[in-house]
């Protein structure tokens, strides 16, 4: 081979490696982009939920519905659904109505049609919710046929998947909420799940909070009547606390039973005192005296009585002391339940602020070990401990990476942390089924837990709590928890720190992917570095190629020589086009036909001015990534460039027309034709061809794998077919077919070209 022929050979493998490093940094930036995307899109469920849970704990019972109305729109944008909704069940549990609802753009609502529906109509779906499971339907069509009535009501509705989780309030089923997709059918994700449970969880809170406030409403309410319009409790007293007369009892007994006995008889021994306190003022000072006393009912019931005793004189002189008593039972119990509701409201404020604290803590650490260290701090926060510890899952064993002892002695010894330890879950059965299952573990005494292993530095643990660390669906760890004291921790510990440990997962995810992104910015910065010292130098060496190529030819070679060079010059021009366009689109696809006229125009770029050619590009909606888009550039380039050297030689104008179709099957076919003399005999016979053809037949059949084909119609025509979606690993020829419009037109194929 002649030593020109080994500098285009070398040229031509040059440019493709040098391809290949651009398409490597283009699929490296991509998958930079996927992992912002997850990170931006963790963090806005973290806040919408923080939102929306502290929107439902200020707001008043009068703007409940709005605020659930509220949160069905957002949860519904965030999760892309069609329509979020509501159920609750009636009192009696024999129907349920749709209470709110929130439809996206151009969904019909349905809440009309779904009001007081008998449960009894919908065995399958309150069985399913009766067992507390989530109802997951990813194609309504493929409902079993038991889930038949459900079946024709969703279909009614023209749903085609759903997604619905209970709502319980103290072990009672209150209602359900769901999703529903409309326009296509959908594989809902635990993501979708769990936001729906975290809401459901939430509303169900309001509504508790809601009955309780509605029901000391309506106790007040009942109390004031009793006090305006029912009649008293009135007794009349001798000095010894004899029953002189009653009007009634609430002690369940009858009148006649109490009437003459002591009324020491009937009341418990610490509320003696009071009525000693009343008759002896009442009789020695002839004064009034106010009380409360409390008293046990044959049922077992407390009553609650509201005592006032004043003295009865006759002549003067105290005969008997008259007792007037109000039953305030309900209004005790109403207080007593006004306390708790209040308890619990500042218990759940407090804790919300402090899980919303925690959170900001741990999503403002960045490193792993940051994150760690503050998992368990805030874990002492919320729930004291003796011990804690965070054991990251490794393949089948689980490592302690952190852990931490507070003040804890055992036989005058402290205990001291082992960070070394490791559990292999084939020997560790307690904390492989908290791993396997997911779920929580909590041991009022680890004696009474066969499962429980002990080791020499645990002697001491008489308490414990494992809770999983998960993200998405996957284990990243346990929380575990340790006291010395029997029956310290409970399941109202584990709902306290399942916040945590959900934004634990968060954190340790983001600080992996903040590490990920800081060594993949380290990587990029290197590999940028590494591209730009080789295309720097393999640019030199094209140059010294190209001297060397120049220094042997002679002087009627130098036309040959500035040949190259155009064709070289409007090659890089091309490439640089399509390298502008994707990046201005930061590396997303481009369309096809834009490309097309951009490379066509760069090319169009070296003919004289005093020579014009007329470009058409048909529009199409097709778009090409990346790779595709160099690859068709150096084709549509050539094509272009055989066009000024032939179509233009001894004429002062010509025509370009390009045709793009793309076909079902994700095939996209370009028809490039010029005006020009056409393709001469011996090249449509392949007898000779170029560099120029070599490159096309290399980069659509090699690259691209696909087919192309040369003709004549009143010109050039040259015919490409390929794939526009992911590249196959093989495919057949295209079948172009013969019609009127080809004769004589050739198919090439790997043999027709020698490279």
């Amino acid at each position: 081979m002649s030593t020109k022929d080994k500098s285009k050979a070398e040229l031509l493998e040059e440019i493709t490696r040098l391809q290949q490093q651009i398409d490597h940094l283009e699929e490296f930036a991509a998958r930079c982009q996927q992992m912002q995307a997850a990170l931006r899109h963790q963090i806005s469920l973290e806040d919408m939920v923080t939102a929306l849970a502290t929107e439902f704990i200020s707001v008043p019972n009068s703007q409940i519905d709005a605020a659930i109305q509220h949160a069905l729109q957002k949860i519904g944008e965030f999760a892309g659904v069609d329509r979020s909704y509501l159920f609750l069940f009636s009192p009696n549990g024999l129907t349920m109505t749709n209470t709110h609802e929130w439809c996206a753009a151009g969904i019909a609502p349905q809440i009309d049609r779904l009001q007081n529906l008998p449960v009894a109509d919908f065995p399958w779906w309150m069985e399913k919710l009766g067992s507390t499971d989530c109802i997951h339907i990813s194609q309504v069509d493929a409902l079993p046929p038991e889930a038949a009535a459900e079946k024709e009501i969703l279909q009614a509705q023209g749903i085609r998947s759903a997604v619905v989780v209970p709502m319980a309030l103290k072990g009672k089923l209150i209602g359900f909420l769901g999703f529903d997709s409309v326009r296509a059918a959908t594989l809902w994700s635990n993501q979708d799940i769990r936001l729906l449970q975290l809401i459901g969880a939430t509303i169900c809170s309001v509504l508790a909070r809601q009955q309780a406030e509605e029901n000391l409403r309506r106790s007040e309410e009942k109390w004031r009547a009793l006090v305006q319009y029912a009649p008293e409790i009135v007794a009349t007293l001798a000095r010894d606390g004899t029953i002189l007369f009653i009007n009634r009892t609430v002690s369940g007994r009858s009148v006649e039973q109490v009437a003459g006995k002591s009324i020491f008889k009937y009341l418990s021994a610490n509320q003696h005192a009071k009525v000693r306190e009343g008759l002896r003022l009442a009789f020695d000072h002839q004064q009034t005296y106010k009380y409360e006393t409390s008293n046990q009912r044959t049922d077992g019931r407390t009553v609650w009585l509201s005592n006032s005793m004043a003295p009865i004189k006759h002549n003067g002189q105290v005969v008997a002391a008259i007792l007037i008593a109000t039953d305030i039972t309900d209004l005790k119990e109403t207080e007593v339940a006004r306390e708790t509701i209040l308890v619990a409201e500042r218990e759940q404020r407090l804790l919300a602020e402090t899980l919303r604290e925690v959170t900001l803590s741990l999503t403002a650490q960045t490193t792993h070990e940051a994150v760690l260290d503050e998992i368990l701090k805030q874990a002492q926060r919320i729930v004291p401990y003796r011990m804690a510890n965070i054991m990251l899952l490794e393949g089948d064993t689980l490592r302690v990476a952190r852990e931490q002892v507070t003040g804890l002695t055992v036989n005058s010894k402290p205990i001291a942390p082992n960070p070394s330890l490791n559990l292999p879950l084939t020997s560790f059965t307690l904390e492989a089924d908290v791993v396997h299952n997911q779920t929580p573990v909590v041991l009022a005494d680890v004696k009474n837990e066969p499962r429980w292993v002990m080791l020499e530095h645990t002697t001491w643990i008489r308490s414990h709590i494992a809770i999983p660390i998960c993200h998405r669906d996957n284990v990243l760890g346990i929380l575990q928890l340790d006291s010395e004291v029997p029956g310290q921790y409970t399941w109202k510990d584990v709902e306290y720190l399942k916040p945590l440990t959900s934004a634990a997962a968060i954190a340790l995810e983001n600080a992996r992917l903040y590490e990920q992104t800081r060594i993949d910015a380290e990587t990029k910065a290197l590999l940028l570095q590494e591209v730009n010292h080789r295309v720097a130098n393999n640019l030199t060496a094209i140059s010294g190629m190209l001297s060397v190529e120049r220094n042997h030819l002679k002087e009627a070679d130098l036309q040959a020589y500035q040949a190259i060079m155009h064709d070289l010059t409007n090659r890089v021009n091309g490439l640089a086009t399509v390298h502008n366009m994707l990046s201005a689109t930061e590396w997303a696809p481009i369309p096809l036909d834009e490309m097309i006229m951009g490379v066509i125009q760069s090319s169009l770029q070296m003919i004289p001015f005093s020579k014009n050619v007329d470009v058409t590009v048909s529009a199409t909606p097709v778009r090409v990534t990346s790779d595709l888009a160099h690859n068709l550039a150096l084709i549509i380039n050539e094509l272009a460039t055989n066009t000024t050297k032939y179509a233009l030689n001894h004429r002062d104008a010509a025509a370009i027309s390009v045709k793009i179709q793309d076909f079902a099957n994700q095939q996209v076919q370009i028809e490039f034709r010029d005006d020009g003399p056409g393709y001469p005999e011996d090249v449509l016979r392949m007898e000779r061809f170029s560099v120029g053809l070599e490159l096309v037949n290399n980069m659509t059949r090699r690259t691209l794998r696909g087919n192309w084909q040369l003709f004549n119609d009143s010109g050039a025509v040259t015919v490409i077919v390929f794939q526009a979606g992911p590249l196959p690993k093989r495919t057949t020829p295209h079948p172009f077919g013969k019609n009127k419009n080809t004769p004589g037109g050739v198919f090439l194929k790997d043999s027709d070209l020698v490279l």
